[in-house]
């Protein structure tokens, strides 16, 4: 499935870990030229944080998050780590 905005995606934190990530919806992607964070990104509205497969209930730290578009150079090879559920 193509991630495009309005996509409902889970980015996870770590390459190889499942246990670490956030769940949103896409709202902007951006080139490295307009990235916020001077790399290709997604842009996601979080709804939900997971962390050791434990859902984090604190609702006041659910800001957005720029992770690297998937295909990105990264330190471990290209970055992959956003998925649509």
């Amino acid at each position: 499935m193509l991630i495009q905005i309005g996509s409902k995606v889970r980015s996870y934190d770590f390459p190889n870990n499942y246990a670490h990530y956030v769940e949103g919806e896409i709202v902007a992607i951006f080139g490295a030229k307009i990235s916020p964070v001077g790399y290709p990104c997604y842009q996601i509205a979080v709804t939900s944080k997971v962390s050791d497969d434990k859902v984090i209930e604190n609702k006041s730290n659910m800001m957005d998050v720029f992770p690297p578009l998937n295909g990105t150079p990264g330190m471990f090879g290209p970055c992959n780590g956003v998925v649509a559920v």
